[in-house]
């Protein structure tokens, strides 16, 4: 019915049923790459009103792929292109975007101030920071990250819940990078879109539970997504 939707808005009536929690919730999304994309769009689409974007990349052609925003924003900062991305869908609250996460102390404030923190740079630095902070914060955040270049999608709680052990480590194959960026010469991940798309999907399902105060596994979950057939 209209009274238990968020808003008069078609698409808020379609967010689903934690919409009404979510609109007061406050979500940072560290990493707008691939993963960080389809889970702050995820987010935006389920009600988060209050959702900040964190990143100081931008968008390559190569990016689209497995990115969520759209070709037209291609040499934009990356949280710029989520963020008109989304208001070209929804403008009633706009995604705000912010710069790399700047530090120890940058980090332990933002898991002191909002509801969650969502780790998908993939980057090991950045994830060791988170957990230094959130030792220092006494939170826990989300880490949601594609291992092996789409051999399994994670999402793990950091710390875990109720004190239960984290994860077990995922047997992952090496995988031989036989591409070449052109011009810079990176390295180009063979990751499927769709090993990203199912991996963020799990990140947010995880977020949203949380959010709304539902219970979770308390170390997270894993997936095998593509394994390789060595």
């Amino acid at each position: 019915s209209t009274a238990r939707s968020p808003g008069r808005n078609p698409q808020h009536r379609r967010a689903g049923r934690h919409a009404t929690v979510l609109q007061d919730r406050r979500v940072s999304v560290i990493g707008a790459g691939s993963i960080g994309s389809y889970l702050a769009d995820l987010l935006h689409r389920s009600g988060v009103r209050d959702l900040v974007v964190h990143d100081s990349d931008h968008l390559l052609p190569g990016n689209l792929v497995r990115h969520a925003a759209s070709a037209d924003f291609v040499g934009a900062p990356k949280t710029e292109a989520i963020r008109d991305t989304a208001a070209r869908r929804d403008p009633s609250w706009p995604i705000q975007t912010e710069g790399a996460l700047a530090g120890l102390d940058k980090a332990v404030q933002l898991l002191r101030e909002r509801d969650l923190v969502v780790d998908c740079t993939g980057d090991r630095l950045i994830w060791q920071l988170m957990l230094a902070a959130a030792d220092i914060a006494g939170v826990s955040f989300l880490h949601v990250m594609v291992e092996g270049h789409g051999q399994f999608g994670r999402v793990d709680i950091c710390p875990p819940l109720d004190g239960c052990e984290p994860l077990s480590p995922n047997q992952v194959l090496p995988v031989l990078l036989t591409e070449r960026e052109g011009g810079c010469c990176d390295p180009v991940s063979p990751t499927p879109p769709t090993a990203v798309i199912e991996t963020a999907a799990m990140g947010a399902r995880f977020a949203v539970r949380m959010l709304a105060g539902e219970a979770v596994p308390p170390a997270g979950e894993s997936r095998e997504l593509f394994l390789v057939i060595p």
